[in-house]
């Protein structure tokens, strides 16, 4: 990858960065938990329907175990590190399915804006569980976009999940297609949508976000990292829990 590329555009496709078994189980893991009550999940508001998720949050807290083995075989650690250094915080880890035919859009937006909290930097990584072609609803990415001011935000009736950016006068976008074990890197501050699942196959993404962040300004909990790979539970506005046993490695 070329270092340049990210950093004038804002994002960048890693060829193979991802250990495919690893993604594999990954995919079978949200596909026998997604009906799961327990499980946080979104429901496709246009489409009542159907009634399987489109969106799993907090995935780490749903099975830790599972998801920090994930972290430390798949390489995604590897890819956070790249532009984090060795101590830094997973934030978010979340499903987001597609189903076939489905109509549903992500509208242009930041992550930066969902998180609800300023950090000294961060980024996203997105992973593809399954084949990603354009038709079935890619990442679209604004190339630049998080070296300029934000667009203006309002809400859409066709995407009433969050706010949308409106995008006027910003570069045209560039759509992305993954393949599994490919992943892609995102800056926080970078806009991006994806559109409607016009193939027949499901379209699932996992996405990891991680920062470097003062744990004071958390809203929710988090997962420390430290070198090597030690994880510790980090609650919302509180300092790190790994003292009281729940530090994993």
């Amino acid at each position: 990858m070329n270092p340049q590329h990210y950093a004038s555009n804002g994002y960048a496709r890693l060829s193979s960065a991802i250990d495919a078994g690893a993604a594999h189980a990954a995919a079978r893991w949200i596909v026998d938990n997604r009906t799961r009550v327990e499980v946080p999940h979104t429901l496709d508001a246009l489409d009542r329907r159907n009634q399987l998720p489109i969106k799993l949050r907090r995935l780490w807290d749903c099975d830790p175990d599972f998801w920090s083995g994930f972290v430390m075989r798949s390489g995604v650690l590897e890819v956070a590190s790249r532009w984090l250094g060795e101590e830094f915080l997973l934030i978010r880890s979340a499903a987001f399915i597609k189903y076939p035919g489905s109509r549903a859009t992500v509208g242009w937006h930041c992550d930066e804006h969902l998180w609800g909290y300023e950090c000294e930097a961060g980024l996203t990584v997105w992973i593809p569980l399954t084949l990603v072609p354009p038709q079935s609803g890619c990442l679209q990415f604004i190339p630049g976009s998080h070296l300029r001011p934000p667009g203006r935000l309002y809400w859409d009736i066709r995407h009433p999940y969050h706010k949308v950016m409106d995008v006027t006068g910003f570069e045209p976008p560039v759509s992305v297609p993954v393949e599994v074990g490919d992943c892609i890197v995102m800056d926080k501050r970078t806009v991006h949508a994806s559109g409607p699942n016009q193939s027949g196959a499901e379209r699932i993404g996992l996405v990891f976000a991680f920062a470097r962040c003062a744990p004071e300004r958390l809203t929710e909990s988090a997962v420390g990292i430290t070198r090597g790979g030690c994880f510790h539970a980090v609650p919302a506005g509180g300092s790190s829990e790994s003292e009281h046993g729940v530090e994993r490695h």
